[in-house]
């Protein structure tokens, strides 16, 4: 009997201890399609007439779609831009991910809320009586720090948090004893800018005070090539990043080398500058 009360006993325990782990491993399932909203920049929202700086504008690449968040709203917004169609969805199946990204779970329902009107200064749509518009944030040009656009720009932040430059990589370029600068040509309206410069903005950061110094110039989509600074590079495209070694060009970033740009870097060093002794 004793055996019998002790394996019962034993049983329970490890039915209560594994119990748990089964809970946790449960994460909550994203909708199909309305999931992977990234933090965005390029629309800033206005309700009636008056800025929501605080209000949180995400976007979904595959639904392409608009998920605002901003406290004018009693609930959280879905633009839908292909459908121009807008519906509101409870909070509670608005998932945050520790990535800085949002979902919808697979059961929010959305409430239909109007159509989106489109004109040639942007979206509006109304929600409970209030009326939303969406409009183009203003474009970064001429010369530009990196804090500057990271403030300016969430997605930029967003995908230069998740970046890790290669460790390896960032030794060298803090051993750099001459004067390196990276000069890089950028537009904020650029698909391929947005998906690739975060990366060199976080390698600047990671250095902290190397001699390395990182220059940023936004160029304009209409007439790029024939701005000055641009025409003096003799820049044809963006992202275009110029590695300058003691004032002379030794080379620039190429189109395959945007996924690590802190190793095109050192590849692009090749010793044409020596490291400092130790």
């Amino acid at each position: 009997m004793t055996t019998r009360r002790t394996l019962a006993a034993a049983a329970l325990l490890a039915l209560l201890t594994a119990l748990p782990i089964r809970l946790a491993a449960q994460a909550p399932v994203a909708d199909a399609l309305f999931k992977d909203f990234t933090p965005w920049s390029e629309w800033s929202l206005s309700v009636d007439g008056r800025s929501a700086p605080k209000a949180r504008i995400y976007y979904a690449k595959l639904a392409q779609a608009l998920l605002i968040r901003s406290a004018e709203f009693p609930s959280p917004v879905l633009v839908d831009l292909s459908g121009r169609t807008v519906a509101t969805v409870d909070l509670m199946k608005v998932a945050e991910r520790g990535d800085g990204a949002v979902d919808l779970l697979a059961d929010a329902v959305l409430a239909p809320a109007g159509r989106l009107s489109v004109g040639k200064e942007g979206a509006a749509f109304e929600v409970g009586g209030r009326r939303g518009e969406l409009r183009a944030t203003p474009h970064l040009l001429g010369a530009r720090s990196g804090a500057e656009m990271l403030a300016h720009d969430a997605y930029y932040r967003f995908l230069a948090d998740r970046f890790q430059p290669d460790p390896g990589a960032l030794e060298r370029l803090r051993a750099e004893a001459r004067d390196v600068r990276v000069l890089t040509f950028f537009g904020s309206w650029c698909p391929h800018c947005r998906d690739h410069v975060p990366f060199l903005l976080k390698t600047e950061q990671a250095l902290g005070r190397a001699r390395v110094r990182f220059d940023f110039y936004g160029l304009p989509r209409a007439g790029m090539t024939a701005e000055p600074e641009a025409a003096k590079w003799g820049i044809t495209g963006v992202p275009t990043s110029i590695l300058v070694v003691d004032g002379r060009e030794v080379g620039r970033i190429p189109n395959d080398g945007w996924s690590h740009p802190e190793q095109s870097l050192v590849r692009l060093l090749g010793g044409a500058a020596a490291p400092a002794s130790k």
